[in-house]
């Protein structure tokens, strides 16, 4: 709130009049986004990630180093990751056999439901994992995840190169 009060005549000019409401009355103010404090992934060391695959087997993000990965962070819950997963089985398909590699992380707390996303979209690469703690992931924070479904792709080395690519630029960027 303050940081919307020091910038708001910036912004709205001389229209802007602070309302001295209790904060309770504030409750449905929206946040603001102001993009220069964006953080950004790029060029930094991915993360470690160690999660459960389907078969509750220990699948690590580090042991993927050597391929160029496509790290896809998602939810059963969003239809918007839902409807492409048709375009990301194409890519898979069209890359799996040169050094590239899909990791992806589910953010669920119901692991039934996520096998049956599994099933029902024909995911076909073999790096599927879940967080069960669903959106109170820890990973949500250390990749500045702001929505889902999110992708970065990274680089042999495991330095992240490229951040939330539409399905063209990351078929391009391959």
């Amino acid at each position: 709130t303050e940081t919307v009060v020091a910038y708001a005549n910036t912004q709205y000019g001389d229209t802007y009049k602070p309302l001295n409401e209790p904060a309770g009355d504030m409750a449905l103010m929206r946040s603001f986004e102001f993009t220069p404090l964006k953080k950004t992934m790029l060029n930094r060391a991915a993360p470690e990630i160690t999660l459960l695959g389907a078969n509750n087997s220990k699948q690590t993000l580090s042991g993927q180093k050597g391929k160029i990965v496509l790290l896809y962070l998602w939810a059963t819950w969003s239809g918007p990751a839902r409807e492409n997963h048709e375009e990301l089985n194409k890519i898979y398909q069209k890359y799996k056999g040169s050094n590239f590699d899909i990791y992806s992380v589910a953010f669920d707390k119901n692991p039934e439901r996520w096998k049956a996303a599994i099933k029902e979209d024909k995911l076909i690469w073999p790096f599927q994992v879940i967080d069960v703690k669903g959106t109170e992931s820890d990973l949500l924070g250390k990749y500045q995840i702001e929505y889902l479904p999110a992708l970065f792709l990274i680089d042999e080395n495991g330095t992240i190169i490229a951040e939330n690519l539409t399905y063209e630029q990351l078929d391009s960027e391959l």
